[in-house]
């Protein structure tokens, strides 16, 4: 039986000031912890809506710091997980909702917020999906060419079939790789397709449009290393790597969207 408890997870490293803006624009959720995978903050900087802080004593990378919440928000009952990264501010909090009757309605189980970044805009910088299917209720779901993770929903039975994040990637590829194995058993129609709720950006405000205050992309030297090894990580699981990854044309896509919602979708949502 659902328990339809709503969890969110927010994520921070180092980034005060966005922190600040991010946890004071989520209001009341049946909880709400915080992981925080740098230096600790000020006891007076998390308001009395965190129920828990998840302190790591030394940097531990976003994979298990995003595991960490997710394993806390599922022991306290969570059918429905937000991860939240801390450059991302709330300006509608129906988000939630929102997101959870999309879910209902198209039986996916797993949405991304996709304009965190450049990636999935134009040069403008206005959203720019690859297409955009229309479902009942006033649902409409945008089809992605990027994958960003600083906005995310889990349902809980994603994570029970394809488990957590692996915790071998450092700070690249970790949120990637677990939504492609998500692909791989059917649960989203597929890779440099991903979904996204199309009016997202109507509660949704991105604080680090163009990445350039990341913490991860400080020291480009590590970086390239990190990225090097996650790629390493990554063709081990897969044989693979991301950009060598057939791409499944149109047609193919909504034939699996139609499938999912036909295996997953609530039909009273």
């Amino acid at each position: 039986m659902m328990s339809n408890k709503i969890g969110v997870g927010v994520i921070t490293c180092n980034r005060l000031d966005f922190f600040k803006q991010c946890i004071s624009s989520i209001e009341a959720v049946d909880a709400l912890v915080v992981v925080n995978d740098g230096a600790p903050y000020p006891e007076e900087n998390y308001p009395t809506s965190v129920e828990h802080v998840i302190q790591h004593e030394k940097n531990m990378c976003v994979g298990i710091s995003k595991n960490d919440a997710l394993r806390y928000l599922l022991n306290k009952g969570c059918e429905h997980i937000f991860l939240v990264e801390d450059d991302i501010e709330i300006i509608d909090n129906e988000v939630f909702r929102k997101y959870i009757k999309a879910s209902e309605i198209t039986g996916l189980k797993h949405l991304n917020y996709a304009l965190h970044g450049p990636l999935n805009k134009d040069d403008l910088g206005f959203k720019k999906p690859r297409f955009v299917v229309n479902y009942d209720n006033d649902i409409s779901i945008s089809l992605n060419w990027s994958c960003p993770g600083a906005f995310s929903y889990y349902n809980k039975k994603v994570i029970e079939t394809v488990g957590f994040m692996d915790e071998r990637f450092q700070n690249y590829w970790e949120h990637l790789e677990h939504s492609y194995r998500m692909v791989l058993q059917g649960l989203l129609p597929g890779f440099r397709w991903w979904p996204d709720i199309e009016d997202s950006d109507k509660y949704i405000w991105d604080l680090d449009q163009d990445l350039s205050q990341s913490e991860i992309r400080k020291d480009k030297s590590e970086f390239k290393k990190k990225y090097s090894h996650s790629t390493e990580v990554f063709f081990d699981l897969h044989g693979t790597i991301p950009r060598e990854i057939e791409q499944k044309p149109l047609g193919k896509i909504l034939e699996n969207l139609n499938k999912i919602k036909e295996l997953y979708a609530i039909t009273n949502g």
